[in-house]
């Protein structure tokens, strides 16, 4: 069985605490909204999480998902999805995080999870790289040109730069 990812939401109030009407209900929406939602298609699945651990709806030990000034929760979630593939998963977990805690008033939602995470580093990564190649590309030849006095010089090492960026991008995604 290939190693599952998992994912840690907080919901928080500065106001109520979590023993509060208005907190357990906000904690019995939210532990809702996970439960209703699905994988997307290519995983084959037909729920995301496997398992949704909080105060409440656990168990044993409703504490520890609880913050000392009990003004914070834990949710803790297993995804159906392995680590490698739990990204796709969660692709829209973000924006539905958000659309609930914009509803719910004075409430705050953190999450984390590799597969989000991975998700949304490479996401950076690539607009990042793709905006800097705009810039760096085409002044790198101005100056090669003007150093080396030929388009043709200048292109070489333009052009090696290139393969080797795409070698290593490529050794990159396969580590």
């Amino acid at each position: 069985i290939p190693p599952r990812d998992q994912l840690l939401i907080l919901l928080e109030h500065r106001d109520y605490q979590v023993d509060s009407p208005q907190f357990t209900a906000a904690r019995d929406s939210l532990y809702a909204l996970l439960r209703r939602q699905k994988m997307a298609p290519p995983a084959g699945s037909q729920r995301t999480f496997l398992n949704i651990q909080t105060a409440g709806h656990n168990l044993i030990d409703d504490d520890r998902f609880i913050s000392k000034n009990r003004r914070q929760l834990l949710f803790v979630a297993q995804t159906a999805a392995a680590v490698d593939r739990s990204g796709a998963a969660l692709e829209k977990l973000p924006s539905l995080l958000t659309e609930w805690a914009d509803r719910s008033a004075g409430f705050s939602v953190f999450y984390l999870s590799k597969g989000i995470g991975d998700v949304e580093m490479f996401a950076l990564i690539n607009r990042d790289l793709d905006r800097s190649l705009i810039y760096t590309l085409p002044l790198s030849l101005l100056v090669l040109i003007w150093s080396f006095g030929s388009v043709v010089a200048a292109a070489v090492p333009i052009l090696v730069a290139l393969v080797c960026l795409g070698a290593a991008l490529g050794l990159t995604a396969i580590i």
